[in-house]
């Protein structure tokens, strides 16, 4: 949906299940060449197929896809 379109089609909706399941989206750097390339990176790493391989919180996607993680300035949980 980031390149205006969907990642998959089908005929019914248990052909678009087998689709989601079973192949891999098209990147979306390769839809659309001014898109971001480590966006690309990320958004392919997110719906992974072997939960191994799927990121587990959000630390753990930028810290493959995108450099170390920061905590934003303002927040913090000692505010009163």
């Amino acid at each position: 949906m980031l390149t205006g379109q969907l990642p998959f089609t089908g005929r019914d909706p248990l052909e678009l299940i087998h689709s989601h399941i079973a192949k891999l989206a098209v990147p979306p750097a390769e839809l659309d060449p001014s898109f971001p390339e480590v966006v690309s990176d990320i958004v392919m790493k997110l719906p992974s197929a072997r939960r191994s391989r799927s990121p587990r919180s959000v630390r753990g996607t930028c810290s493959t896809g995108c450099g170390p993680a920061r905590a934003s300035p303002t927040s913090s949980s000692s505010d009163p």
